[in-house]
C-alpha cells in the first residue's frame, strides 16, 4: 500500500521527485497515531523518554533569531520533555542542520524541560554532539524494534515499505561477513555449474523458437538475489513473459518458474490452467504471477551425490512444465 502512495505521489509531484524522507516521516508517524501500543513502546523502550502525556507532530517549524528556520521531521512533546527526530533516507545532513535545531532545543532547556535530539539514517552519517542527550539510529534498528507488532497491520505495511526501499538492512560489517567473502566465489561457481548441467534439456525443451539467456549477472544476484537461465516471451501475447530455472539465494532452493505479466493478454487463461492442474505453487500480485515449482537445498547438504540430485531434480520438473504446456502449444506458448 505505501509504496504505491509513493508512486503516485511521484506521478504527481510538480519538482518530478520523491520526496521520500517526507513520505516515510508522515508514514511513520501515521503508525504511532494508529497504535498507543506502538506509540508508547517506541517512545520509551525505543528512544528511551520518560513517562509522559505525550502528543506527536510532524514538519514543525521552529523561528530563530539571527539564524535559518528549523522545520523538525518528527516532534514528540510533553508536559515535561520535548524530543525532536531528524529523518534521512537517501540524503546527508543539511547545512548546520543539526546544529541548528540545538539551538531551538535551548529554548526549552531553558524552560525546564527535558530536551532530546535523535538523528535517523540509512547509511552511517556519525556524528559528535555534546548536548540534548544526542543520540542516533538507523532505519534498520527501528526495523528490528518494530517487528515485535507486525500483527498491527499499518505497522506490517510499513514494515514492507522500509524492506522495499533498501531501509531494513543492517550495514554493519561483522567478522562473520568475512567467512562469507571468502566462500562467495565457490558457492557461485558451484551454482553455474549445478545450472550448466542442466541447461542443454532446458534448451531442448524449450528453446526450439526464443534463445536463452543468461541471468548470472551482478544485477541479479544483487537485485534479485538469484543466479539463473531463462528465456523470454515464453507465452505467447505481447505482455512480458519468461521461463526461468535457477537458484534463489533467499530461500536456499532451486526452482523452475513461469512469470506472466498481467498485461499479456493470455494471463488469465495461462493461470487458470495452473490452478486446474494443482502441480505448481502459484503466487499472484499486482503486476502478474508466478508459477512455479521448488525445491529446498538444504536437504542436499553433505549428500556425495548432490549435484546430480539436483540435475534429476531440474530435469523432473523441466519435463512437468514440458507435459503441461504440450497440449495446447499452438495456442498459449513459444517453445
Amino acid at each position: 500500500m505505501l509504496e504505491r502512495l509513493v508512486d503516485l505521489y511521484s506521478k504527481n509531484a510538480n519538482s518530478g521527485k520523491t520526496p521520500l524522507e517526507d513520505f516515510t516521516t508522515e508514514a511513520f508517524a501515521g503508525v504511532l497515531e494508529n497504535s498507543e501500543l506502538v506509540k508508547g513502546s517506541f517512545i520509551q523502550k525505543f528512544l528511551g523518554l520518560s513517562e509522559d502525556e505525550y502528543i506527536i507532530k510532524t514538519q514543525k517549524k521552529y523561528i530563530l533569531d539571527n539564524d535559518i528556520d528549523c522545520i523538525i521531521d518528527i516532534v514528540i512533546e510533553g508536559t515535561n520533555n520535548i524530543c525532536f527526530i531528524e529523518n534521512k533516507v537517501n540524503s546527508t545532513e543539511g547545512n548546520r542542520q543539526l546544529e541548528r535545531y540545538c539551538l531551538a532545543l535551548d529554548y526549552f532547556k531553558k524552560r525546564g524541560l527535558r530536551t532530546t535530539l535523535f538523528y535517523c539514517t540509512k547509511y552511517s552519517d556519525i556524528k559528535e554532539i555534546n548536548q540534548h542527550n544526542f543520540n542516533q539510529y538507523r532505519w534498520h534498528d527501528l526495523h528490528n524494534f518494530l517487528v515485535s507488532f507486525e500483527n498491527d497491520a499499518l505497522t506490517a505495511e510499513f514494515l514492507k515499505f522500509l524492506t522495499i526501499y533498501d531501509m531494513a538492512k543492517d550495514t554493519t560489517l561483522y567478522s562473520t561477513d568475512f567467512i562469507v567473502f571468502e566462500n562467495i566465489q565457490e558457492v557461485l561457481n558451484k551454482c553455474n555449474e549445478f545450472l550448466d548441467s542442466a541447461r542443454p534439456d532446458f534448451e531442448q525443451k524449450f528453446c526450439n523458437t526464443n534463445k536463452i539467456s543468461d541471468g548470472k549477472s551482478t544485477s541479479q544476484i544483487l537485485k534479485h538475489n538469484r543466479v539463473i537461465f531463462y528465456v523470454k516471451d515464453f507465452v505467447k501475447g505481447t505482455g512480458w513473459s519468461e521461463l526461468v530455472y535457477g537458484v534463489y539465494f533467499e530461500e536456499t532452493s532451486i526452482y523452475v518458474e513461469i512469470y506472466l505479466d498481467k498485461k499479456n493478454e493470455n494471463h488469465e487463461d495461462v493461470v487458470k490452467l495452473a490452478e486446474d492442474s494443482g502441480l505448481f505453487m502459484i503466487e499472484k500480485n499486482d503486476y502478474g504471477t508466478s508459477i512455479w515449482l521448488e525445491h529446498d537445498l538444504s536437504t542436499l547438504l553433505n549428500q556425495d551425490n548432490s549435484d546430480q540430485m539436483i540435475l534429476e531434480w531440474f530435469k523432473a520438473s523441466f519435463e512437468t512444465f514440458d507435459n503441461f504446456t504440450e497440449n495446447t502449444k499452438l495456442k498459449l506458448w513459444n517453445k
